[in-house]
Parts: C-alpha cells; structure tokens; sequence
C-alpha cells in the first residue's frame, strides 16, 4: 500500500484515493497503518512530485544486489504470479527523479517482497560545484570519509551505494548541506569497494518495457477495456477502441 501510493504519486499522480469500509468489507489493520505512513511520506516529498521538474534522463542507477533473489522462487498465486508477472516486464529498477529550486529529489523503488537491493545512484552530468547528499526523509547527510558535506561534480558522477529496503523505497536528496544535520560517514574502502563492483556494469533501463516485443501492450490494454465494456451502456466506449490492430 505505502510503496504504491509513494510510487504513483512519484510518477505523476496529483491525488491518490483510499476507501475505508466499515460494513460488508474492510481493510485490515496493517494496511490502514501503512496507508497513513504513505500519506506522511508524501507530505515530505509533495513539493517535488507535484511543482518539480522530471528529470529522470539526467539520472542512472545500477544494480549492484548480489545473489539470487527468494523472490525468483515464489510459486503463490498472487504475488508469485501476477505480481512476479509485471515486476518482470517493468524490470526490477525503477526510480523517479524530479528537480525544484536547485535540488534533485530521486526516489528508488524495489518492488522485490524479499530481497533488499543495493542500487548507485549517479549523475551523468552533475552541477558543477557539487551538491550535498541526504536521505530525504530523515535528513541524514551522506559524507566521504575525509571530504566535506558537498560532493563534488566528478563525486556525484561517480556515483552512491543506496539499500533500497524490499517492498519499499529510499528517497535521496541532492541540494545545498543542511546545517547541523546528522551525518553517516562512508568510508574510502567502502567507496572504493562500490565502484570498483559497478564498473563493468551498465546503467538499468527502466524504459525497456515500452519496446519489449515478448508482450504486447496493446492487446493486453484492449483486453481490458473489451473487458470492462461488458458493464457498460451500449456506445459509452468508442467503437475503434474495441477494434483489433
């Protein structure tokens, strides 16, 4: 629930609508709870998913995860089937990046139930004096062993190790270093260590759905509109939407 409505909001939805029953059917406790820690989570982030720039383009992430995931295993109905069935189309990264008043706002999305991943993310052409790296949500600064809060431009291009928890998301900062603000220390060996795993690997393409030739979108949309349609009054759908290619 928190993951969804914090991922829709983060590509492109201006409002999200959630229905408490309390007759006939309800929705359980944990889902109530998650529901307002989305909305709390959004509200920290609404400025830049609702007046920022996208700015997806100007951003790469790679997966850095090592070992196979429990989720490559699941044989459930639901999310072994369905879910495991669109998580494979749209690929397993998949982040957001928005731009208000300077600073970059990327939200990193892992819809793995399982396995925590482990994603850097880089800039391909970051600001010339540098920027400060922090957890949008708890405000934590992200700072080199040895440097100073701002990244610098060839830093950022580099690249940082982000854990991406499963069936959640992490939400970075890239801006002007808030004073007086916690800090967590990456170490040399720690950098080192990361960069040396990315090299010889290439940036994710989130992208890569939209001409995946092994699954026809087109069908499957019009499946689902011919589908709908059935509880429909007679003319509400356009005739040429229901027509096969």
């Amino acid at each position: 629930q928190r993951l969804g409505m914090v991922h829709s909001a983060a590509s492109g939805a201006h409002g999200i609508r959630v229905i408490v029953q309390e007759q006939n059917e309800t929705i359980d406790a944990e889902v109530a709870l998650k529901t307002a820690d989305g909305a709390a989570v959004l509200a920290r982030v609404e400025d830049a998913y609702l007046d920022g720039e996208r700015c997806d383009d100007d951003i790469e992430v790679i997966d850095l995860t090592e070992g196979r995931s429990p989720y490559e295993d699941d044989k459930s109905l639901i999310r072994g089937g369905v879910w495991k069935h669109f998580y494979k189309i749209y690929g397993a990264v998949q982040y957001r990046a928005h731009r208000l008043k300077g600073e970059t706002t990327v939200s990193l999305f892992n819809w793995d139930p399982f396995q925590p991943k482990q994603w850097l993310v880089r800039f391909k052409n970051a600001p010339t004096a540098g920027a400060g790296a922090a957890d949008k949500l708890d405000g934590r600064q992200y700072i080199l062993e040895g440097s100073k809060p701002r990244w610098s431009r060839e830093e950022l291009q580099q690249g940082i190790l982000t854990t991406v928890p499963p069936a959640g998301f992490a939400i970075l900062s890239f801006g002007e270093p808030a004073e007086g603000a916690a800090q967590e220390v990456i170490s040399a060996a720690t950098q080192k260590a990361w960069l040396a795993r990315a090299k010889d690997r290439s940036p994710a393409n989130q992208n890569a759905w939209q001409t995946n030739d092994d699954y026809d979108f087109h069908k499957a949309a019009l499946k689902g509109i011919q589908r709908g349609s059935q509880h429909l009054l007679p003319g509400t759908i356009p005739e040429k939407l229901l027509e096969e290619p």
